[in-house]
């Protein structure tokens, strides 16, 4: 590709900005917030105490919150990630699917000691119902239509077929009247089924050389799940519109998205409810195989497998 095509883009597009001596505004608040504190607290303790106690005093809380500022975690800032470890221990560890009122348990049912730390609370999912047509109904809080798509072969085309690539999947981007999220999951490939349906087609070959070769290619599957733990790779693109919208409205932006993409190459398709249920059942458990006999219009009761060995 010629250098006059080549343009250098952030891997962290939302990564914010700097105002002060490489610190974000989240990083100078924080350490503003502290040193002023310790100000107001120097101010108050010097008459009494020397200011050489104050400062060696102050020393581990300057050191906490430079670390709390600017360190990271997890792909986050150390503070969000402080402020969701406490949500989530003062939180309810259990929730249960009912209402936002919670019965009272009935007498039969054992009483949790306090000591335990086991709290219950209402479990409140963000999407409540998936319609036949597969749309995604947030609780009043708009819908949501999603387009499945596959990867699209970059590195091996010509520049030619690379500008292509871009020039579609730049004109799918200007087409976007609202935002999309595009979610790339992976998960632990079926390979001893691929490697089934091959044994099961030996004998319709015409062949016995090639009947030799597609039973050592399924040996060679076999081998492939067990030493090499293989994933497939899903990309899923979900359409978003917010307020109580039309769930038409979100299904054409879901085909179009659909057809923006084929253009480019990727194998495309706008999930029904039976299939989006299943996306999204896969996202709860990816590494247990899916929850089987799940629909659009049921509600999830089936126990989860015990998770398979996998990928971390």
């Amino acid at each position: 590709m010629d250098s006059e095509m080549r343009v250098p883009v952030s891997a962290d597009i939302d990564q914010p900005d700097r105002i002060l001596y490489g610190l974000t505004a989240r990083q100078v608040a924080i350490l503003a917030s502290v040193g002023a504190a310790l100000w107001l607290a120097y101010q108050v303790l010097t008459p009494a105490v020397s200011p050489l106690v104050v400062l060696v005093g102050s020393l581990p809380m300057v050191a906490v919150a430079a670390v709390v500022a600017v360190g990271r975690r997890d792909g986050i800032g150390l503070d969000r990630w402080v402020l969701a470890a406490g949500r989530t221990v003062l939180n309810a560890r259990a929730l249960v699917a009912v209402g936002a009122d919670m019965p009272d348990a009935p007498v039969w049912a054992p009483r949790l000691r306090a000591s335990s730390g086991l709290r219950i609370g209402p479990l409140a999912l963000l999407a409540d119902r998936i319609g036949p047509d597969g749309v995604v109904d947030l609780r009043g809080s708009g819908r949501v239509a999603l387009t499945a798509c596959s990867t699209v072969m970059y590195g091996l085309r010509s520049a030619g077929d690379r500008a292509a690539v871009l020039d579609g999947y730049a004109r799918w981007l200007h087409g976007l009247s609202t935002p999309v999220q595009i979610v790339v999951s992976s998960r632990a490939a079926n390979v001893d089924a691929y490697a089934c349906e091959v044994e099961h087609r030996l004998d319709r070959l015409p062949q016995p050389a090639l009947a030799r070769a597609a039973s050592g290619y399924a040996q060679f599957l076999r081998w492939l799940a067990v030493e090499r733990d293989p994933v497939v790779r899903r990309v899923t693109v979900a359409h978003r519109q917010v307020g109580h919208a039309d769930g038409q409205a979100v299904l054409r932006q879901a085909a179009q998205t659909a057809r923006g993409l084929a253009a480019v190459g990727a194998a495309t398709r706008v999930l029904d409810g039976d299939l989006a249920t299943g996306v999204l059942v896969d996202a709860c458990h990816p590494w247990g195989g899916g929850v089987a006999g799940v629909r659009a219009d049921g509600v999830v009761t089936a126990d989860l497998p015990e998770r398979e060995e996998g990928p971390p």
